[in-house]
């Protein structure tokens, strides 16, 4: 609990995006509200009744998976919540980023708070606790099929029971020791309280609010990118003109041309007699549609994830009195939309080399070749080109769908899954290869209006940003290695 005015309280209000990336992130306090724990404890009572009764209750009083027809005698029922974590932590590879096993916590947290877990407060306490004192358990990053999140979610169980490892103040700690160091005991499972930990699909949904954080910068950061390269191209801005997108709209669309018209607001650019081609190619002159598409991916993924966040994934759940079976910690939907954002990052990432490459070509931009004043000997911007292409393979074959990917497993009783935690994962790396691609545009199109044949009125967004790269990148003259300058100018764009 706490008690600070700024807390996210849990279950005062829907959970969004933007909270799980306060509280994963930013270190935003969190609180539960009296409510919940109300709610928990009159749920617990369900749970405790029927196992008194000895109604079957599956992952309960009964194995799980293929053994779901196995009964449990009652010596077995208090150590099957034990069973159920220890048997499932058996995720393997790197260990997730921290901010990753926060979000996934949180998402459990709200999951809890939503209804249906049958849990004792006691667990949704101890949630919270390892949140509030930064108790971060250590979470392999390979393991779930997005069939509920279970082998991984089973690590951070383990150190609620005092097993497992955590990280506290950069220390990598036993379970039971991370949880001393922080004034913490160890959790003694009832029934059905190791299930409950384990399943549903926090760790999906929590990453795929932190990418719907990182996808709105990704806009941001794209609009700024685009019409620096429409100052240096000298683009035509009618096909930012919201009398034109409405002949043909889009979803997005419109969105994304305010955005660009933002970033260009007080350019010479946007005047009437300013001079410009005929026809602009379709990297610059479908700006708006292409943009407007990652908006719109955005906004769908937001809003399932917001679904998913405040959502019940439990399996069984506690409703109206009685314990029963359902099917919603699955994720299609949430994959299907996590595929589509990413899909909608590699159409944007593919538009930026385009256009970084007409930059490069005088024929069609009246541009210096290579973006160089030096015309037999020099480089220039070239090479810059070979390391965007190069980042963009990677990016886009990450962005091939994984929701068509499924796995099955338990003697064919789980034959679906939907690969939503690792599609979210994946999600976030092509957002750092996009942002990486247009770093490498940002400092071309820099480059290229410092060589216009006269100096023009920039955009107020515009300048800003050729500044800030100036600050960090020399304009290239004599050929030099511009390995550092991509990645100064990446933290610039993070910066925006």
């Amino acid at each position: 609990m706490t008690d600070r005015p700024d807390a996210l309280v849990v279950g005062e209000r829907p959970l969004t995006a933007d909270d799980v990336h306060a509280v994963a992130v930013a270190g935003a306090p969190v609180g539960l509200s009296a409510a919940v724990t109300e709610r928990l404890t009159v749920e617990r009572e369900v749970v405790d009744a029927a196992v008194r009764q000895q109604l079957p209750i599956y992952g309960v009083n009964t194995g799980l998976g293929a053994r779901s027809h196995l009964p449990l005698d009652a010596a077995e029922l208090r150590t099957m919540s034990l069973r159920t974590v220890r048997g499932r932590a058996c995720a393997t590879g790197d260990p997730l980023p921290t901010e990753v096993v926060r979000a996934a916590m949180l998402a459990r947290l709200a999951g809890f708070a939503r209804g249906g877990s049958g849990v004792r407060t006691e667990v949704a306490a101890a949630v919270l606790a390892l949140l509030t004192h930064r108790v971060h358990p250590v979470v392999p990053s390979t393991g779930s099929l997005g069939s509920s999140d279970l082998v991984q979610m089973a690590h951070v169980a383990l150190v609620l029971v005092g097993e497992g490892r955590a990280e506290v103040d950069g220390r990598v700690l036993d379970g039971a020791d991370a949880l001393q160091s922080a004034g913490l005991q160890a959790l003694l499972l009832e029934p059905k309280e190791g299930l409950a930990l384990c399943t549903g699909s926090p760790l999906a949904a929590g990453v795929a609010a932190l990418a719907v954080h990182e996808l709105v910068a990704a806009q941001r950061v794209g609009a700024a990118v685009i019409v620096t390269t429409f100052e240096a191209w000298r683009a035509a801005t009618g096909v930012l003109d919201d009398r034109v997108l409405a002949l043909r709209p889009q979803p997005g669309q419109a969105e994304a041309a305010s955005l660009l018209r933002g970033a260009l607001e007080g350019s010479r650019l946007l005047a009437v007699d300013t001079p410009r081609r005929l026809q602009d190619p379709v990297s610059i002159r479908a700006a708006p549609s292409v943009l407007g598409s990652l908006v719109a991916a955005t906004e769908t993924l937001r809003q399932v994830t917001v679904d998913e966040l405040n959502g019940s994934g439990d399996n069984p759940v506690v409703l109206d009195g009685a314990v029963v079976p359902t099917g919603n910690f699955h994720t299609p939907y949430l994959a299907v939309c996590l595929d589509a954002a990413a899909l909608a990052v590699a159409q944007s990432a593919s538009c930026s080399v385009a256009r970084l490459a007409r930059l490069l070509e005088p024929t069609l931009s009246g541009l210096p070749l290579n973006l160089s004043r030096h015309t037999a000997h020099a480089s220039g911007m070239a090479p810059l080109l070979k390391v965007a292409q190069a980042v963009v393979v990677r990016l886009r074959h990450a962005a091939a769908p994984m929701s068509l990917d499924p796995r099955t497993g338990a003697a064919g009783v789980e034959d679906d899954a939907t690969n939503a935690a690792l599609s979210a994962e994946r999600l976030r790396q092509v957002l750092r290869w996009h942002h990486r691609v247009l770093a490498i545009e940002a400092l071309a199109a820099v480059q290229g209006i410092d060589l216009l044949a006269e100096p023009v009125r920039l955009g107020d967004g515009v300048e800003r940003l050729r500044r800030a790269v100036r600050a960090v990148s020399a304009p290239l003259d004599e050929d030099r290695s511009m390995s550092a300058d991509i990645e100064a100018v990446d933290q610039v764009l993070a910066d925006l």
